[in-house]
């Protein structure tokens, strides 16, 4: 009889140390998430502040202080400007738990003159930087309060990092990689269209290639050398690369131009190829046979070449990074909230240099965007709530993993 009754106590003892905790986690989600339907409006005011401060590439100083001060009235820790530009700070958990970044890029593709009047129309935020990637960086810092004001306690090590620009090779995720003092476990980067989780690092290359040859007016034109020939011949010649279809490999000569005037030799003419496969080898192999096109081209049509590389970020791809729990939990949380995930393997976010460092990533968006990188771009404002809960919910589980 004593020993049913130890028994008995013991497992009373088991239930009441272990049913709180999941309970706890729950509520904690519960409150967080309800943070979101509470906030609406305060997290739609301050997207609409955010979109209309100016953040070129490389120019995203005042949209840092911004980010500074938000990140300090949160309460997050060592929250500082780093020496490249981005902001950082952090939700600490265990002193030896895993540490997990969480990055949405301040900068933007409008030049600084860009005119950021709002407007609202049938429900969608129209002003150029609406949902790439302004309301990336909204939805990161209030789940961020959402969470702190939970008052969970989480094992990992919360890491928001803003950075600075992405639109212009990663550079500011790069930097943040390479110098933090934290071995990073795993990073997130909240950039895309609601319902994406991508797990892969698709490698890009910009070049600029330019053909100069001697002016000359049309007169003087016959038998001699012009720009506007040889980057004609060039085009024909990149157009009959033969590109493998696994793994995807494309080229799109993306813009044109040359020449001063109608009577005169096109005595300069210039293209943008834009270059990009999911493997770094096929990468490297398309950029050889592209540059080795126009050497050949320039010896044939007498023109001087130049050649600018413009932007380069790494091909590469975590070993069944679809399998990998990052990921899986990212798609259960969409799950959760009612929308179907969509993966892809197509990425090229902050995500890209932390994959190609061997530190698993994906990116996953929180707003549905329209015309984005146009003077027209808008976004569905009530899209974005969802995306806020569906990082929430990523932090908290994979906080606790």
């Amino acid at each position: 009889m004593l020993c049913m009754l130890t028994l008995l106590v013991v497992l009373v003892t088991v239930v009441l140390l272990t049913k709180p905790v999941g309970a706890a986690q729950g509520e904690a989600e519960e409150r967080a998430l309800e943070y979101v339907d509470e906030h609406q409006e305060e997290i739609l005011a301050q997207w609409q502040e955010l979109v209309q401060i100016p953040g070129p590439s490389g120019q995203e100083e005042a949209r840092a202080r911004w980010v500074q001060q938000e990140m300090k009235e949160i309460g997050l820790d060592g929250v500082h400007i780093d020496g490249k530009g981005n902001v950082i700070g952090v939700l600490p958990g265990s002193d030896h738990g895993p540490n997990i970044v969480f990055s949405a890029h301040m900068d933007t593709v409008f030049p600084m003159d860009t005119e950021l009047s709002i407007s609202v129309k049938d429900g969608w935020l129209h002003v150029p930087g609406a949902a790439d990637d302004t309301a990336a960086v909204v939805a990161m810092l209030h789940g961020a309060r959402a969470i702190k004001s939970s008052g969970v306690s989480l094992k990992a090590n919360l890491i928001f990092l803003a950075s600075v620009q992405e639109e212009t090779g990663l550079a500011g995720a790069k930097y943040f990689l390479d110098h933090t003092s934290r071995p990073i476990d795993m990073f997130v980067a909240v950039d895309g269209t609601l319902g994406q989780v991508v797990c892969g690092a698709l490698g890009i290359q910009w070049w600029t290639i330019t053909y100069e040859v001697e002016a000359a007016h049309t007169l003087a034109s016959r038998g001699k050398p012009n720009a506007a020939v040889a980057l004609s011949q060039l085009i024909q010649r990149l157009y009959q690369i033969q590109l493998p279809e696994k793994p995807l490999t494309v080229l799109n000569v993306g813009t044109i131009g040359g020449g001063t005037a109608t009577n005169a030799v096109c005595a300069e003419a210039k293209l943008t190829v834009d270059l990009r496969s999911q493997c770094p080898r096929e990468l490297n192999n398309l950029v050889n046979q592209v540059l080795g096109q126009a050497y050949l081209t320039a010896a044939e049509c007498e023109a001087k070449v130049t050649l600018e590389c413009a932007n380069a970020i790494e091909a590469g791809m975590i070993e069944d990074a679809d399998k990998h729990i990052l990921t899986q939990i990212a798609m259960g949380t969409l799950r959760d909230l009612g929308i179907e995930p969509e993966l892809s393997t197509l990425g090229a976010t902050d995500a890209n240099p932390a994959i190609t460092r061997g530190i698993p990533g994906i990116a996953i968006g929180v707003v549905k965007g329209r015309r984005v990188h146009s003077l027209e771009e808008a976004a569905k404002i009530s899209s974005l709530y969802p995306g806020v809960k569906q990082l929430i919910l990523l932090a908290l589980r994979l906080g606790n993993i």
